[in-house]
């Protein structure tokens, strides 16, 4: 028997009839929204063309046949089965799953990766949160305590003592004003307080660096904060041209620390004649000092052990003043800065950053072109003192001479302070 149609709109439903033996049936055939081919039987003529005119107007309405396979059917109870004791429906736990797959897939087709590549199922990022999410004692650990323990571990990690000194004095800074909870140290607060310090742009992002470098340690590994911490930017640094010491303003500041302040003075002739930095002259023990070589030894620097030469009027004033044992500064880094600017003041002047080893580079140059050996004895490069310690324009040949010429008085005159009852 030819196929009846049944029409509503564009939406066709045929019925067959067919015969097995004595029984007829009759079978309705048409094609659903999503392209396949559905088959429906029916035991009479009049139900089959009922049902046929239902399906096509349903069809030409845009509603879908609720009609489930068998294929179907097991599926969707076996989804129910599964959902049980979750709290989740069938559709709202697809919709997560789907929503989860895209966030993954795009993730990795963004970043260029995912090439043969596994995509992890939802049980193993369960897996992994659970294995790293922070835990309640974790986040209410005190700083302190993770700052000193952090401390303690520095020597293995094969850093100079030079560096461990600047992150243990930086470090204890920043527990000691920022005594909260652990959890509570967000990239906000660490960026606010960085840039609340009363210190050059430069020494704000020591201190910044400082803080990122604790935040990388293990211990941090589950903060929710740690990441953004270590993506602070650090503040750009404007040039300030004028950042040398001239003869008469070092004459100052030699005399004056002589008088009042006399641990300053190897800090002084080191960093302003020797080309040293703050840090690696007050590393020095007396026992690097070879005066008699006009040598001295550095150990451990930011650029590792050399051997530094000393002018002659440097070699004078470390004779006068460095001490015969122990450390050459014997108070930590923040006090030589708080005495350095308190001598200025004294002076009259403002404290310059730098500035004493930028002196020293420009005037040796100014004397010597050989930017080679001057980069060389002050640890850093040709294309750094180029760009940012020697400025011709600042100074004269004869400006550095006055300058290595400037040596201390035959018997130094020192003030002393009588001590209050």
């Amino acid at each position: 028997m030819k196929a009846q149609r049944i029409k509503s709109g564009s939406s066709v439903v045929r019925v067959f009839q067919s015969r097995s033996g004595k029984y007829v049936r009759f079978e309705l055939r048409w094609t659903d929204h999503h392209g396949r081919l559905r088959r429906l039987k029916r035991s009479q003529r009049a139900a089959a063309l009922t049902e046929a005119r239902r399906i096509a107007a349903d069809l030409a309405r845009g509603h879908h046949h609720s009609e489930l396979s068998l294929a179907d059917l097991a599926s969707f109870r076996a989804g129910i089965l599964n959902l049980y004791g979750t709290g989740k429906t069938l559709e709202l736990a697809t919709a997560e799953y789907a929503e989860t797959r895209r966030i993954l897939l795009f993730s990795l087709s963004a970043g260029g990766e995912g090439r043969g590549e596994v995509v992890p199922s939802l049980k193993d990022l369960a897996q992994h949160w659970l294995a790293t999410r922070p835990t309640a004692a974790a986040l209410s650990t005190s700083i302190s305590s993770l700052v000193e323990t952090f401390l303690l571990q520095l020597k293995t990690r094969g850093l100079s003592a030079r560096h461990q000194e600047d992150l243990r004095a930086r470090l204890r800074k920043y527990a000691l004003y920022n005594p909260h909870a652990t959890h509570q140290h967000t990239a906000a607060s660490v960026q606010a307080w960085t840039l609340g310090l009363a210190v050059a742009p430069r020494t704000r992002n020591n201190y910044l660096v400082a803080v990122q470098t604790l935040f990388a340690d293990a211990a941090f590994a589950h903060h929710p904060h740690a990441p953004a911490i270590r993506l602070i930017k650090p503040n750009v640094l404007g040039q300030v041209r004028k950042a040398i010491w001239t003869p008469a303003e070092m004459i100052k500041l030699l005399t004056n620390a002589a008088r009042f302040d006399p641990p300053l003075v190897p800090l002084l002739a080191l960093g302003g004649f020797a080309k040293l930095r703050a840090s690696e002259a007050a590393a020095l023990r007396a026992e690097d000092l070879r005066l008699d070589d006009a040598q001295a030894i550095l150990q451990d620097g930011k650029t590792g052990g050399r051997i530094i030469p000393l002018p002659a009027n440097c070699v004078a004033w470390l004779r006068a003043y460095a001490p015969k044992d122990g450390r050459i500064w014997t108070m930590g880094i923040d006090a030589m800065g708080s005495h350095l600017r308190k001598l200025a003041r004294r002076c009259e002047l403002t404290w310059r950053p730098n500035a004493l080893r930028k002196s020293a580079q420009l005037y040796d140059t100014l004397l010597d072109a050989d930017y080679r050996r001057v980069s060389r004895e002050a640890g850093t490069s040709q294309k750094m003192m180029r760009r940012h310690y020697v400025d011709p324009t600042l100074a004269t040949k004869a400006d550095a001479e006055t300058w290595f010429g400037i040596l201390p008085a035959a018997a130094p005159e020192r003030v002393i302070v009588p001590l209050s009852l």
